[in-house]
């Protein structure tokens, strides 16, 4: 039998939905003098579709906005490469936000970027590696970036088996039945 004339194509076109803005009242008492609140979002980067940008205004027209970093946006820093390789494409890594309004111009208010690393997992599996955070960063108004936390360790499922933190040092967690149970697990604070 001749399978080739059984082949058929077709085209088959689809449109991006995502949500362009929205706003939010909020009425006093009495019901009136509402405050409205505008957010609008934006996607720059329409290879992967990832939100760039968030941005509110509010009625006295001062506006937050806040600027995400994906790891596409640092594919010549490792892990960042090998998480776009595993499609980790909506992973913020930096989320920095700012205010302007009548007395600044653009001023940045906070940064918090969370570092990954590439931490070997179950042998058995495939890839027996997986990426997760390493330590989170965070900086207020501009100031140099400072270590809030940090992952020593994970257990080969991926679980944190123990963190370094300014509030609260080290803590490390024991996991209850086959390292899979949330419900059983213990958190120790030294």
């Amino acid at each position: 039998r001749d399978w080739s004339s059984d082949v058929c194509s077709s085209d088959l076109t689809s449109v991006w939905k995502y949500l362009k803005s929205e706003k939010e009242y909020q009425y006093d008492e009495s019901g009136t003098n509402p405050v409205v609140t505008q957010v609008d979002y934006t996607y720059d980067d329409l290879d992967y579709l990832t939100l760039t940008k968030r941005t509110f205004t509010n009625s006295k027209g001062e506006i937050l906005t806040e600027n995400f970093t994906y790891p596409h946006n640092n594919t010549s820093d490792s892990p960042y490469d090998d998480m776009v390789a595993r499609n980790m494409v909506e992973t913020v890594i930096e989320q920095v936000t700012s205010i302007t309004n009548s007395q600044y111009l653009n001023k940045e208010l906070s940064r918090v970027k969370t570092n990954y690393a590439i931490w070997s997992g179950n042998s058995s599996l495939s890839p027996s590696t997986f990426i997760s955070p390493s330590s989170v960063e965070k900086s207020i108004e501009q100031n140099t970036l400072t270590t809030e936390l940090v992952i020593n360790n994970y257990d080969t499922k991926g679980n944190i088996l123990q963190t370094t933190s300014k509030k609260d040092g080290v803590v490390s967690y024991v996991w209850g039945y086959k390292q899979r149970s949330e419900e059983h697990t213990s958190e120790l604070q030294s």
